[in-house]
């Protein structure tokens, strides 16, 4: 493993979960290993929690790509969130934070999109 951490946790159970800068996921326990590959290159945001590994960046159309790790359930998903460029030409940074419902999502046009742990819309 070549590449740098980004974040890790180590949960109450045991098991631990690393985030490259490349976007891998590698999760750990005294039973298993596992890796997942989330992205590409380095994630423009990213979200550790004890609950989720989410990971965000722009796709190849005016789209922001969220790809998540729940690790209650162990299931991955994935989300584009569609974009339009400011008329004026100031663009916010891609963000991602933890919210109360799940996390948010900041796209380029300064808009905040809400997702559940399980990647499910909220409005």
């Amino acid at each position: 493993m070549d590449e740098g951490i980004e974040s890790a946790i180590v949960l109450d159970s045991g098991t631990a979960h690393v985030l490259t800068e490349d976007g891998n996921l590698y999760t750990i326990n005294s039973e298993k290993s596992s890796q997942r590959h989330l992205c590409d290159d380095r994630p423009e945001a990213y979200l550790m929690t004890t609950d989720i590994c989410a990971v965000a960046y722009e796709g190849d159309t005016e789209n922001v790509v969220v790809k998540a790790v729940h690790f209650e359930t162990g299931k991955g998903w994935q989300r584009k969130l569609g974009y339009e460029w400011p008329d004026d030409g100031n663009n916010s940074d891609v963000s991602i934070v933890s919210d109360p419902t799940g996390i948010a999502i900041t796209t380029p046009d300064g808009k905040m999109h809400h997702l559940s742990l399980e990647g499910q819309p909220i409005k």
